[in-house]
């Protein structure tokens, strides 16, 4: 208090003197009178609940967002394919992916081809891109003798003439369909895929794994040239 100046007050917050009918402190911007301050606080917390929801809003869905940014997820997803006809390709990722290409192997009988795809697949898209093939007229070469399979096989593996490996994912149409054409005589053995992929800015190569089926198919013009 000032006891000297009976026209002067302290303020009831922080104590700076005011004139004794001030309203608000000019300081700290308080009201005297205790009612006022106690409406101006409860008004700071109405307002900061008021907010709260709109920030558990904003923070559920932009921080997955800032988080597919600074850490992209890629992955990628063979529906089907048949290496003389096409691949289907679905893009798992946060992120657009370039295809590359496409590996085969096996170990029983040996051999690897590649099959080049150099496609742009975005953000969640399926892309089915027809692949390049030599043989347009090749059967399935369905055999009743396990040893005439057998020495078809070793011949297309080795790059010989009339007889080509071809791939199927299990679950291709033509696959399916020819299983059920040929029964048990369409003999077929496992496949190792890989497809490889880049990402990033950085265009980083990555690959994903995948089973299919190998088979021979034969190329009917070649072999009754050969007969001639």
């Amino acid at each position: 208090m000032h006891p000297n100046n009976s026209d002067c007050i302290d303020c009831i917050v922080c104590k700076s003197p005011l004139a004794k009918d001030a309203l608000k402190c000019p300081k700290c911007k308080s009201y005297q009178q205790k009612w006022k301050n106690s409406i101006r606080q409860l008004a700071a917390i109405v307002l900061f609940l008021t907010a709260i929801p709109s920030l558990i809003v904003f923070l559920v869905t932009e921080i997955p967002n800032a988080w597919e940014v600074l850490f992209p997820k890629y992955g990628v997803e063979i529906l089907n394919f048949a290496s003389e006809k096409k691949i289907t390709i679905q893009n798992t990722g946060s992120k657009k992916i370039l295809v590359s290409h496409v590996k085969y192997g096996s170990q029983d009988p040996q051999f690897t081809f590649h099959q080049m795809i150099n496609v742009e697949v975005p953000s969640g898209d399926i892309v089915i891109h027809f692949l390049p093939s030599t043989f347009n007229n090749l059967e399935f070469f369905t055999p009743y003798k396990l040893e005439e399979w057998r020495n078809a096989l070793l011949t297309a593996s080795g790059g010989g003439e009339c007889y080509y490996v071809t791939v199927f994912h299990p679950e291709d149409p033509l696959w399916l369909e020819a299983t059920s054409i040929h029964g048990d005589s369409l003999r077929s053995f496992s496949v190792n895929g890989e497809l490889y992929f880049y990402t990033g800015s950085n265009n980083e190569l990555q690959s994903v794994s995948f089973d299919a089926l190998g088979t021979v198919k034969l190329d009917l013009e070649c072999i009754e040239f050969r007969q001639l």
